[in-house]
């Protein structure tokens, strides 16, 4: 790797640059393209842009090197339209000589030694390529008593200069908003950029276009700096390390230019190439708006977040052993895949498979597997969508490998399918409920995969010696203290099973949204110091024995606050009614309130712990030894739910 300051000639060094075929197209709107004028112009064309980073690549055919920009396409974009635009300008007043010139087509042409034809040096991603080079144009050539004499053709400029006629209403400062709206909005923004650089740029004395040209073209004006790396040096880990836009290089984007360009290997035209990716990667993963947002949304994994595409191919990178959880950095994915890829796709017909295999299981991540939504209604039975929750809710991506395998290997075997799916629901509450550390959890899912592939004793058997190997008593100790996310999570699916066994054929299954219908109260309030009521409760031991030490007993009553036994769920907003009072009222309520009893009939899991309604006000108890209590026989529920594997 090399890097340094550069002024913007280093670009008349490079042969050829390249935007990787299937990068990301110009993206570009009108604030980028007008806060690098703005600051070009503000300090007389010395500003610094950025930086950029190219990777050189020798081609097998022998033909000269070019640099791929991995980084700061939109930049160097942006900026050669900007200095065509100058060109024109400087061309029709007569303002430019033959040096200039020279300068410019250099910067935006290079000369192809085959054919001594001058070709346009950026080629850009396959979508932009049409637009762009309908900008830059073409490089003419005209003999003049024995000179070559250079000049650029301009396709686009009168079209655009028409527009801009008549287009009044736009200055600096006013109807910008107006402006900005229909700019950003173009399906063009490369001729919306080259558009607006004439509007500002025709709005100032040439004398500034001038200074701001010599600046641009000063070779001691420093304004990038240029990374360069070799064809072996892995691109994505050198970016997260110099990177500076604040932009992520995407592993999957690094994957998809690989994998496309291999085609290239087997003499595939670029219509071929573009064709394929058309029709397969184009259509799964960046068809539209609402693709492209759910491919784009993150996930929290651990003290990280990770979008769904990564998660994708981190999930089949593991299913097809490219990828090893143990040994491999997230970090290195793009690299394991680029091994792979030229390791072992040696047709067109191995890449055709690959893809193809690809797209199946983005379809299964998309379509098949559900997604945690906190207004989508669930109901226990549903093992798919409760699955989605306890992963979702509990933050917990590890096994998306193994769920992948799951849907695409039983896809026609529901029940045998459902049956996995209920394993590893079982597998995520032990751990959840148990609070037993999941750290250790990226191991699993190749083991699981490969004991699957050997049958269902050699599964059970992994299972039960390594991944689930709890006691009764390990799982029931966890109810004692759980946080607010957890017990909420732990009672919704409780009460869901209750409901699920009290449904009649013939009737509507129950459904309760997770989040918009329900919320956790603790009865014992958290803040109970606060009630004078529960001061004057007295503190008891698990089995009702009085505590006279105060400060035992504040720190007996402090632990069973966050028990399970002291959690219910109740319709969204009973919790802020009944806030801190002591058990009766929060029961009973009053005449302005209702009180947990109105949530009775609602949720199954409170009639466990509520008095019969003509118990006297007096032998309403809720203390250490109730709670104890109450957190056995959900203990009970919970074991009967998921069961210790056997």
């Amino acid at each position: 790797m090399d890097a340094g300051a550069e002024s913007i000639r280093f670009l008349m060094k490079e042969q050829k640059l390249e935007i990787p075929f299937f990068q990301r197209p110009y993206v570009w709107k009108y604030e980028n393209a007008k806060n690098l004028l703005d600051d070009l112009i503000r300090y007389d064309g010395k500003h610094f842009i950025g930086s950029i980073l190219i990777k050189r690549t020798i081609n097998n055919n022998k033909e000269p090197y070019k640099g791929l920009i991995i980084d700061g396409q939109q930049r160097i974009t942006t900026l050669s339209i900007l200095i065509k635009v100058i060109y024109e300008i400087l061309i029709e007043k007569g303002s430019i000589d033959t040096n200039q010139t020279d300068d410019i087509v250099k910067f935006l042409f290079y000369l192809e030694s085959d054919d001594n034809s001058y070709k346009v040096r950026l080629t850009n991603s396959f979508l932009d390529i049409p637009n762009y080079r309908s900008i830059i144009g073409e490089v003419e050539k005209t003999q003049i008593q024995g000179f070559t004499l250079l000049t650029i053709s301009s396709p686009l400029k009168e079209c655009v200069l028409e527009e801009i006629n008549s287009e009044t209403e736009f200055s600096e400062g006013k109807n910008e908003e107006k402006y900005e709206e229909r700019y950003n909005s173009d399906d063009n923004l490369l001729k919306q950029c080259y558009k607006y650089y004439n509007k500002r740029l025709r709005e100032m004395d040439v004398e500034s276009i001038l200074k701001l040209f010599n600046k641009l073209f000063d070779n001691n004006n420093k304004i990038l700096v240029v990374i360069g790396i070799d064809t072996n040096e892995q691109e994505q880990e050198i970016f997260d390390t110099i990177n500076s836009s604040g932009m992520h290089l995407s592993s999957t984007d690094i994957i998809k230019n690989h994998l496309f360009d291999n085609y290239r290997k087997f003499n595939l035209k670029e219509e071929e190439i573009y064709n394929k990716y058309k029709k397969t990667w184009l259509e799964t993963f960046e068809n539209d708006e609402s693709t492209n947002k759910f491919w784009t949304t993150e996930k929290n994994v651990g003290r990280n977040k990770r979008d769904n595409m990564e998660l994708l191919f981190q999930g089949i990178g593991i299913i097809k052993g490219i990828y090893n959880v143990e040994k491999d950095t997230l970090s290195e994915l793009a690299k394991k895949y680029k091994e792979y890829i030229d390791s072992e796709l040696s047709s067109t017909d191995a890449v055709d498979n690959f893809i193809e295999e690809i797209m199946d299981y983005a379809d299964i991540y998309k379509n098949a597997i559900p997604t945690f939504s906190n207004t989508k209604h669930y109901t226990f039975n549903d093992t798919k969508e409760r699955l989605a929750c306890v992963m979702a809710k509990s933050e917990n991506t590890t096994f998306t490998p193994y769920i992948l395998y799951l849907y695409k290997r039983y896809n026609d075997d529901p029940k045998k399918l459902k049956e996995k799916l209920n394993a590893v629901d079982t597998i995520l509450m032990h751990y959840i409920i148990s609070g037993k550390s999941k750290r250790n959890f990226n191991k699993y899912c190749p083991i699981l995969i490969d004991r699957d592939k050997e049958g269902e004793d050699s599964l059970k058997e992994y299972i039960k010696s390594e991944l689930d190997n709890f006691e009764e008593l390990e799982i029931l100790n966890g109810l004692k203290k759980k946080n607010n996310e957890e017990g909420k999570l732990i009672l919704f699916w409780i009460e869901l099973y209750n409901k699920s066994k009290k449904e009649k054929s013939l009737e509507p299954k129950v459904a309760i949204q997770f989040a918009k219908e329900i919320e956790l109260e603790h009865i014992l309030p958290q803040k109970w110091y606060s009630n004078k009521d529960w001061l004057n409760t007295p503190y008891v031991d698990e089995q009702g024995n009085i505590i006279e030490d105060s400060k035992i007993g504040e720190k007996e009553r402090n632990n069973k606050v966050y028990s399970l036994g002291n959690m219910t769920i109740l319709e969204t907003g009973l919790n802020k009614q009944i806030k801190n009072d002591c058990f009766y009222k929060k029961i009973q309520g009053d005449t302005k309130n209702p009180g947990i009893r109105a949530n009775a009939g609602t949720f199954s899991i409170i009639s466990d712990f509520i008095p019969n309604e003509d118990t006297k006000e007096e032998d309403y108890i809720w203390n250490e030894q109730t709670i104890s209590e109450r957190e056995k026989k959900l203990g009970e529920q919970i074991l009967t739910i998921w069961p210790i594997i056997k």
